[in-house]
């Protein structure tokens, strides 16, 4: 699956964005145009704009599992400061348009 496949249309924001995000910034960090399939679920009940952070813990979880399926690793750090340039960009286009 090339990442070019997964455009985000940030004029209409969507929950599944934020796990793109996350896998995106990861195949992208590596230089990587794809990765091997992935199939996950992920399901919950929080409501959007609920502000408890759900959309960090996509981009986190979609970055982790991503990264571990590409048999990849980052230092905490590393790890740390990608989920949250990913978040932030998709965050600050939807909060200011």
């Amino acid at each position: 699956m090339a990442p070019s496949r997964f455009d985000i249309d940030k004029s209409q924001p969507q929950w599944f964005h934020y796990f793109l995000c996350g896998y995106r910034g990861i195949l992208d960090h590596f230089g990587l145009s794809g990765s091997r399939g992935l199939d996950m679920l992920c399901d919950g009940t929080i409501p959007c704009s609920a502000g408890l952070s759900s959309s960090s813990a996509l981009v986190c979880c979609s970055a982790l599992v991503t990264m571990h399926s590409i048999d990849k690793q980052l230092s905490r750090v590393t790890y740390h400061l990608l989920c949250k340039k990913n978040n932030l960009l998709l965050y600050a286009h939807i909060h200011t348009h």
